[in-house]
């Protein structure tokens, strides 16, 4: 029992021994891990996970707006498609009435009487219809950028938020 008391006794300084090896080692990794910034390692960790939701809700935000923005333009491309149909055929119209009326024009007077008519005809004709299109083109521009407006204010205000959130 003697050599078993004094093993115990032998063994219980070496222990404090490696223990205070332990806590010295423990110091000094946390001396190099705050001379190298790893404690803030956390903090870094949180504001990239926050980042990175936010750029999720970004680009779910963006293909909102996309899909508003693309269909204000089809529905433009429609309008103005029809537009330009209810043009040609009315222009077209107007060129067969003028082709009945140039067969009966009997003298050079009839004929430049004619000319101005169609001259006429074909101005007015483009001029009403360029300012249709570009009514239609103002609006489209108008309907389809307020989305990707809107969404670009929702994208600074989430970054800002992201940015300026309390650590947790």
């Amino acid at each position: 029992m003697s050599q078993a008391a004094k093993k115990v006794t032998h063994d219980h300084p070496q222990e404090k021994l490696s223990l205070a090896a332990d806590t010295k080692r423990n110091s000094r990794s946390q001396e190099k891990s705050a001379m190298f910034g790893f404690n803030m390692l956390p903090n870094a960790m949180d504001m990239c996970s926050r980042l990175m939701g936010s750029g999720m809700e970004i680009q779910s935000d963006m293909l909102k707006a996309m899909t508003e923005c693309s269909g204000a333009t089809i529905r433009a491309c429609s309008s103005l498609s029809t537009d330009l149909i209810e043009s040609g055929n009315r222009s077209l119209s107007q060129m067969m009435e003028l082709s009945k009326e140039a067969a009966n024009c009997r003298t050079i007077n009839a004929v430049i009487e004619l000319q101005q008519k169609a001259a006429e005809q074909v101005i007015g004709t483009c001029i009403d219809t360029t300012q249709k299109l570009s009514t239609q083109l103002h609006e489209c521009c108008m309907e389809s950028l307020i989305p990707l407006q809107e969404h670009a204010s929702l994208i600074s205000d989430k970054i800002t938020k992201s940015l300026t959130a309390p650590n947790e």
